[in-house]
């Protein structure tokens, strides 16, 4: 069984809603690193963390689901536990979103063991249980923006966006080494998972950093975008082929 650190929820008036885990919190052992927090539909809620030193890899992508009552709902994956990993290596989530029909979506990095590979991790899960096969291969993609280096590349998605139709954006950061310079990397998918030929070039998009790594992304009425990286908002058209800081 994995666990992660735990999580609070408040009643309206700001204190801890007593109807909830014990005392309005749920607190589990590790070793789990939560990094986003999804709510159902129905109710329930997924808590995304990436999972150390499972049977797939050194960390794996991990979405946890309790009840809307703070309970492990243990009809999602046997225990209430699913799991993905793109490498045996390291697979940090970075962010995640919920789809209309309750799939999940998450986005991190996925790393090999020795530091020559960085790439765009992307995983879809099924609103009852397991990865959503229908999307990339298995349930999964990768989006390589930097190749295989000698060593201290990064290349991690950072934010995931679900927009309105249905296609899926994934923003992050690449360089080929620890010192090089670091572009925005995006990549937006078709609802299958797919490298959507309409956005930037082939489905991905190099552009100024702006301000830092981006840590907000918004999808504006006209479909253009607005990204926030440090105290810089840059809009880019839909098609992230244009912005301007």
């Amino acid at each position: 069984m994995f666990f992660f650190s735990g999580y609070s929820v408040y009643a309206a008036a700001g204190s801890l809603d007593p109807t909830f885990g014990t005392g309005g919190k749920v607190a589990f052992g590790s070793p789990v690193i939560p990094s986003t927090v999804l709510l159902q539909s129905t109710g329930k809620i997924d808590v995304v963390a990436g999972f150390d030193n499972t049977a797939m890899a050194t960390e794996s992508f991990g979405v946890v689901r309790d009840r809307p009552n703070g309970l492990l709902d243990t009809s999602f994956g046997g225990q209430g536990v699913s799991l993905a990993a793109s490498t045996n290596f390291i697979n940090s989530p970075n962010s995640a979103g919920v789809q209309p029909d309750d799939k999940i979506v998450v986005a991190g990095e996925a790393q090999s063991a020795d530091g020559t590979l960085s790439e765009f991790a992307v995983a879809r899960f099924n609103a009852n249980v397991g990865l959503d096969s229908s999307f990339g291969t298995g349930g999964k993609v990768t989006t390589n923006f930097v190749g295989v280096q000698a060593g201290g590349v990064s290349n991690p998605a950072k934010l995931v966006l679900v927009q309105t139709d249905g296609k899926i954006l994934v923003i992050g950061t690449a360089s080929k080494c620890a010192k090089c310079v670091h572009n925005t990397a995006w990549a937006r998918y078709t609802s299958n998972g797919r490298l959507d030929p309409t956005f930037g070039s082939g489905g991905t998009q190099l552009t100024n950093i702006f301000g830092g790594s981006p840590n907000a992304v918004a999808e504006l009425s006209n479909g253009d975008f607005l990204r926030v990286a440090g105290s810089v908002i840059a809009q880019f058209s839909s098609s992230g082929r244009s912005g301007r800081p």
